[in-house]
């Protein structure tokens, strides 16, 4: 009816009731549907084609990160981008962001040139293995903060002299 410009309203009554009765002999629901135009059925086209894209790049993304991984052996540390560090060349560890997002960064220093190797727990199992044998080759001991809060309280409380000592010192002086 629209179609052949006899009726111009969708919500036209003679439009409902041919609905209505086409929907009853063919056991659709009875609520009129919206028109479709070829750019509304384009648009969902492109929307899908473009959300399929961004799911696939993001897949091949998790993808190719499994296969990056840190390595090591005697002599060198491998990183996830193939990068080659003797152990010998790490001056430090930096450790700031390790308690909160599991993120190391080793400083090393290769042939007068200085560079940084990111180590990502989350990413790459072996990479606290990796910190704690540079750490112990440069003889550095890592404290979390909350051991360093820890070790501070301790020592705070054991520089307070306790109550009864304070009474007995008092009383010694008087004599």
């Amino acid at each position: 009816m629209i179609a052949s410009g006899a009726v111009l309203d969708e919500d036209a009554p003679e439009i409902t009731l041919a609905w209505k009765k086409i929907a009853k002999e063919n056991g659709f629901p009875e609520k009129v549907p919206s028109e479709r135009t070829d750019g509304d059925i384009a648009g969902q086209f492109k929307w899908g084609v473009g959300t399929a894209l961004i799911g696939f790049a993001f897949i091949a993304w998790v993808l190719w990160n499994q296969t990056l991984k840190i390595r090591s052996n005697d002599e060198f540390v491998y990183s996830a981008r193939g990068k080659k560090v003797a152990w010998a060349d790490f001056k430090s560890v930096d450790r700031t962001k390790w308690e909160k997002k599991g993120i190391a960064v080793a400083i090393y220093e290769e042939n007068g040139k200085a560079g940084k190797m990111i180590l990502d727990d989350y990413k790459f199992a072996p990479a606290e293995d990796v910190i704690l044998e540079i750490e112990r080759r440069l003889g550095v001991t890592y404290v979390s903060p909350a051991d360093r809060e820890k070790e501070a309280a301790e020592a705070a409380a054991s520089a307070e002299p306790d109550a009864d000592e304070e009474a007995e010192t008092i009383d010694n002086d008087n004599i």
